[in-house]
């Protein structure tokens, strides 16, 4: 499966879902994508509980430095979205 991602101002990630555990964790790869970034595999995980935690994880190579800042600030981002979103 593929699934075209759009972040603003950074364009459209095209990826492929390449293991998931449907309610627990899902893996994807970049296929395409706007930013200097290769061999990327990134994983979203939920574990259960009182509270629940979402935990992103990747790894990929960039010959750019400023590339492991960038997807950690979406990663800062896009929690911070789901807090929001589902904070009592």
């Amino acid at each position: 499966m593929h699934r075209i991602v759009t972040l603003d101002g950074s364009g459209d990630f095209l990826e492929k879902l390449v293991a998931s555990e449907p309610g627990l964790s899902y893996t994807y790869s970049i296929i395409e994508a706007p930013l200097p970034i290769s061999k990327y595999a990134g994983t979203v995980s939920i574990t259960r509980g009182s509270p629940v935690e979402v935990t992103y994880s990747s790894r990929f190579s960039s010959d750019n430095p400023e590339m492991e800042a960038a997807v950690g600030d979406f990663y800062d981002a896009n929690l911070a979205e789901l807090q929001a979103r589902f904070a009592d």
